[in-house]
């Protein structure tokens, strides 16, 4: 049998006179080492899960309307050259990955809704297929299922997927980093040397920091780890400082950049709260406090049950037995690692710095959190057919929490999750003014926060009117009043979305001129004023 990760878990032959409890637990030691074909059940089973995350991630990609963060994605993406989108990136907070990405997407296929979330659900299903991979060759088969099939079903990786932003890309190539940094240490185990390992670990690392800054934190964290392993392993530890000092120069044109960006006050950013905690696990699980209790408490028991049968064990046949128990311990402590030490470091940032603390920039830990639950659910004190029940019972009980309680495709989304931004509704606000453009048609349209916006949907929907100028504070009135006096129009529009203009300019407009009607939808509104005729 060929090792599984780091070379670590080998095939076990024992001696007859090893007591039951102890082959029982080294039992647990050991992975499956069958090939992928070997289990009848897991191919089928792997495909009814991918297929079904691929429906919960195309379905229903135009349902919602883009939102301020995807506007700013076609903004940046929307231009007229990669020299050009570069450029524009530079003035924004994020590396320039994904917006090249989309770039090219436009370029190809055009700029609609749901051509912009197509490339993040394509990444999304195949990021299931990276966590079965991945869990497989950590664990075993059936880790693997369980895993992909959380990946499939929770809304976290499907909200992400239908987002025309990096983090469904960020999630997948994390996930890649992470195999292929498996397969490095696998090799150096081993001693033997794969060039094409080495060269997909370096862009997949390089991909993974070009598109969101917090993969640098998984870089960073994956080379530190490997150079320790490697440290003592002699030509090991120079191909490990050649394979990161390859990715760091890949990088260091974006570098002064980064650091220009990395001091720049975010003002939508608060300090965080020791809550926090609890909601950065529960936000990787449907964004509910009660399930995310069944998930610890699930991972408690299983972690009891584990040291249990880890404390009974006195007598092993070799140092070799104590190492793969020790050793078998260290991926669970590495995957907490991975889960808690990028948040930590945030949070403290956010404290002692800026804040910079935003639950989803944390795609980089979801694949830990998943795996580790995928374990937990296997330790059960539980017969293989109760856990078995028990696991798609939960699977189960993920997905009718995200169709029918969520409401997640019958509802326009209303993000009032704790720091989590609202999700506003630009197409709906700019569609009620469209409907009345025929009612009111001596009128001048003005918006807050971004006219481009706005002006997207304007186009999509042939709207007759554009929004003119950029209003959110009573200062931008004199806006308002040289439109008045150019274009002496007998009505104004007043659009919002995503930001909400300042209440000194909305009392101000309802002092000047008379409103006729208005709407509100999620973090967004309408405004109709009428101009009198002495205003003008």
């Amino acid at each position: 049998m060929t090792r599984r990760f780091c070379g670590i878990l080998q095939h076990l032959s024992g001696s007859k006179n090893e007591s039951p409890l102890k082959q029982d637990y080294l039992q647990v030691v050991e992975m499956s080492n069958e090939p992928f074909n070997s289990n009848r059940f897991t191919t089928p089973l792997l495909v009814v899960i991918v297929s079904l995350g691929a429906a919960m991630r195309f379905y229903g990609l135009e349902a919602q309307s883009l939102w301020v963060d995807e506007l700013a994605s076609w903004d940046f993406s929307n231009q007229g050259s990669l020299a050009a989108v570069i450029f524009e990136t530079a003035n924004d907070v994020h590396p320039p990955g994904y917006y090249i990405i989309l770039h090219f997407v436009i370029k190809l296929f055009g700029d609609s809704e749901a051509i912009m979330r197509i490339p993040s659900a394509i990444a999304g299903t195949i990021s299931i297929v990276a966590m079965f991979h991945l869990a497989r060759r950590l664990y075993s088969d059936k880790e693997a299922i369980i895993a992909s099939a959380l990946t499939a079903v929770l809304w976290c990786p499907i909200f992400y997927s239908q987002m025309a932003r990096a983090y469904s890309f960020v999630f997948l190539f994390t996930i890649l980093t992470t195999i292929s940094l498996y397969s490095l240490v696998r090799n150096f185990r081993q001693d033997t040397k794969s060039p094409l390992t080495i060269l997909l670990h370096v862009l997949c690392s390089i991909i993974l920091i070009y598109l969101h800054y917090y993969g640098f934190i998984i870089v960073v964290f994956q080379g530190g780890a490997l150079a320790a392993f490697s440290l003592k392993r002699g030509k090991c530890f120079f191909i490990t400082i050649a394979i990161y000092l390859a990715i760091f120069m890949a990088y260091s044109p974006w570098l002064p950049i980064m650091v220009k960006h990395s001091g720049e006050n975010l003002p939508w950013f608060s300090k965080p709260t020791m809550s926090y905690f609890l909601y950065y696990i529960g936000f990787f699980f449907n964004k509910s406090i009660e399930l995310t209790l069944m998930v610890l408490v699930v991972c408690l028991v299983a972690f009891i049950h584990t040291c249990q049968k880890y404390t009974k064990l006195h007598d092993y046949d070799s140092a070799k037995d104590m190492n793969r128990v020790a050793e078998y311990f260290s991926i669970n402590i590495m995957l907490l690692a991975w889960l808690f030490v990028p948040f930590i470091f945030v949070y403290v940032y956010s404290i002692l710095c800026r804040p910079a603390l935003r639950f989803y920039s944390f795609m980089i830990c979801m694949p830990a959190a998943y795996l580790i639950f995928a374990r937990a659910l296997c330790r059960l004190p539980l017969s293989n057919l109760t856990s078995s029940l028990v696991t798609v019972g939960i699977i189960l009980l993920f997905t009718w929490h995200l169709v029918f309680f969520m409401q997640y495709y019958s509802r326009p989304h209303n993000e009032d999750y704790f720091n989590h931004p609202e999700w506003a509704q630009f197409r709906e606000a700019v569609g009620f003014v469209v409907q009345r453009e025929d009612l009111y048609r001596s009128a001048v349209v003005v918006g807050c926060p971004n006219k481009k916006f706005f002006n997207y949907y304007f186009d999509k929907m042939i709207g007759k009117k554009r929004v003119t100028e950029n209003v959110c504070s009573l200062q931008d009135i004199v806006l308002i009043e040289g439109l008045i006096q150019k274009n002496r129009p007998s009505y104004l529009w007043y659009i919002f979305a995503d930001t909400k203009p300042e209440a000194s300019l909305l009392s101000t407009l309802a002092e000047r001129f008379s409103l006729v009607e208005k709407a509100s939808f999620n973090s967004a509104g309408v405004y109709l004023f009428r101009i009198n005729p002495t205003t003008r």
